[in-house]
Formats: C-alpha cells, structure tokens, sequence
C-alpha cells in the first residue's frame, strides 16, 4: 500500500499530482494498470480530473506505462452494493480487453 500526504484541500491539482506520481512508481514496478474506486468528491469528478486520466490514458496507449481504471462508486450506495457493481465493471471491463 502506497500512501503520500499533502498540506491543504485535496484539489484537482493536487489529485492529478498524486495520480501521475503513483502511476510513475507502478509503472517502474512493472504494474500495467491500476484500478481507482472513488466516490463522488469535488475533486474526484472535476473536468480538470477527468481531462488529466483521458490525456494520461491516451499517452499510456502510445507510450506504454500504468493506466489508469476508474470504477465510481454511486452516490447513494450501500458498501456491499458498491463493491458488486465494481466488480461487475471490472469483469466487463477485462471481457472488453480479452476480445
């Protein structure tokens, strides 16, 4: 488990920071994706946010390196309810990447 501590509000530019900086460090540890389950905070669903994953993601396509997997949690959920629809995602997901 990998944790990293920031002074102040947990704001878009810090999110995209301690994304690029994990993926960086998974990707020197041969890790080729990483799955993010999120819920709904400001700075988890901000334009700026889901701009940097599209434009990481594309890069990582070309360029090689971890992707990035985001599976958003409802926002009136129970936990077990939570963890079944991202599970489902992910099998969805995996089936997508096996065809």
């Amino acid at each position: 488990m990998l944790l990293r501590f920031v002074d102040g509000r947990p704001v878009s530019v810090v999110t995209t920071q301690f994304l690029a900086w994990l993926t960086e460090r998974l990707a020197t540890e041969g890790k080729t994706a990483l799955l993010l389950v999120w819920d709904n905070a400001s700075w988890h669903v901000s334009q700026a946010v889901r701009a940097w994953l599209k434009a990481h993601n594309r890069r990582v396509k070309g360029d090689g390196g971890c992707r990035i997997v985001v599976c958003p949690l409802p926002s009136k959920a129970s936990i077990k309810g939570s963890a079944i629809l991202c599970s489902s995602r992910r099998t969805q997901w995996r089936g997508r990447q096996l065809h």
